[in-house]
């Protein structure tokens, strides 16, 4: 069973934990300050104007979906592809997808004022780390960063609660054979874990 899709697109990122399998991450809604998201995007080639506009999109609907399913939660972006174009042009759309994002985050952080929902807290000013696949340059600092910035997590190292544990994995079994958990049993089954 798919609980949630991202946006119909071919290199659209993936901000829950699954990778690229298939999109089951039920999320635990209790404990999200234990999340830390990457939004990856694909450097634009061909025609830049269209590019963006559809990298804008894509970028503006992650943020937004993240903000809906885990306000406040932590995320860092990622440049892919970067040897699709030259290393300046690599450098113009890093600092454009961040000018976007901060821009993004502003009209986030003026609807935390006027209701209370936490905006998402975008990891280095939103600076996209660029990575190429095929030689490896920058894996090894995304790498490194992600590791520095997931032992700065709240609650980092400390146990998620046996309870918690148990009713994800029942939760996680039942999705095999279910494709939706009603309220009432979900209450039934937090209350047997």
């Amino acid at each position: 069973p798919q609980f949630w899709a991202p946006p119909a697109a071919a290199d659209t990122p993936d901000p829950l934990p699954s990778s690229s399998q298939p999109h089951q991450h039920l999320g635990l809604p209790w404990v999200p300050s234990r999340d830390m998201n990457v939004l990856t995007w694909r450097v634009v080639t061909g025609d830049k104007e269209a590019g963006r506009q559809q990298l804008s999109e894509m970028v503006s609907d992650w943020m937004d979906a993240l903000q809906v399913r885990v306000p406040g939660v932590r995320v860092l972006l990622v440049a892919t592809h970067v040897d699709l174009v030259p290393a300046p042009e690599v450098d113009e759309q890093i600092a454009w997808v961040q000018q976007m994002v901060q821009e993004r985050l502003h009209a986030m952080h003026t609807a935390e004022k006027a209701c209370g929902i936490p905006a998402l807290e975008v990891l280095q000013q939103g600076k996209s780390f660029p990575v190429n696949c095929l030689d490896g340059n920058g894996i090894a600092l995304l790498r490194a960063e992600l590791i520095r910035f997931a032992r700065e997590l709240p609650l980092w190292a400390e146990p998620i609660p046996a309870e918690v544990v148990k009713l994800q994995t029942e939760i996680l079994t039942l999705s095999r054979s279910r494709d939706w958990l009603s309220l009432r049993d979900f209450v039934e089954l937090a209350s047997r874990c």
